[in-house]
């Protein structure tokens, strides 16, 4: 994968890079073994949910591709299948510093961003 070249061929003292946990999982990849593999590279982290429900979105085809398994759509952060307790109870080995709370297209931005607080903030891991 391109994002793979890009960390094995780059210096870890000098490039860091930010690891989006949604697309990451969405192209069947596990964002743990990403920060086993590298680790302390990651100081950002894009933090967006995806609810799989079956939908197939045509907003979606260009980042999962044509023949993905992958359907579903984007929610609001702990309505949807990611493992965030999973994922954060290993963020320090991935170096994460700074989580970044993002929806592409909420329906209700306030109360979507509202219901992602609420869910962090009581997660616990």
């Amino acid at each position: 994968m391109p994002y793979d070249y890009l960390l094995e061929n780059t210096d870890p003292a000098l490039v860091k890079m930010e690891l989006d946990l949604c697309w990451t999982v969405a192209a069947e990849q596990d964002p743990v073994a990403y920060f086993n593999r590298f680790p302390g590279r990651f100081p950002l982290v894009h933090v967006k949910d995806w609810l799989k429900d079956g939908t197939k979105s045509p907003a979606y085809a260009g980042a999962l591709g044509q023949d993905s398994k992958f359907t579903g759509q984007m929610t609001s952060v702990g309505a949807g299948s990611i493992d965030f307790k999973r994922i954060f109870a290993q963020a320090e080995k991935g170096g994460v510093k700074h989580y970044i709370v993002e929806y592409d297209n909420p329906k209700a931005p306030i109360d979507d961003l509202t219901s992602s607080y609420s869910y962090l903030r009581n997660l616990s891991f």
